[in-house]
């Protein structure tokens, strides 16, 4: 069963950023790295929702992501 909630939260966020949108992604340990998302999001297990980024082998729950309107140089 897929949580409306999570599922809701990916809709928006698939709306916003697209596939190739660039984002500043959070680290565990509180850090930033900017990346380009490389899937649209979905609910993991039906509620957690995620997004695989560039960079990353797995993926990051979007609380954890943030579009950014251009790439620091």
């Amino acid at each position: 069963m897929i949580d409306p909630f999570a599922l809701a939260e990916c809709n928006v966020f698939n709306r916003k950023c697209p596939v190739g949108t660039r984002v500043s992604v959070e680290r565990e340990d509180g850090t930033r790295f900017y990346a380009a998302t490389r899937s649209q999001a979905w609910p993991l297990a039906g509620v957690c929702p995620v997004v695989m980024v560039t960079g990353e082998l797995g993926m990051r729950t979007l609380n954890c992501v943030t579009k950014i309107a251009k790439m620091p140089d």
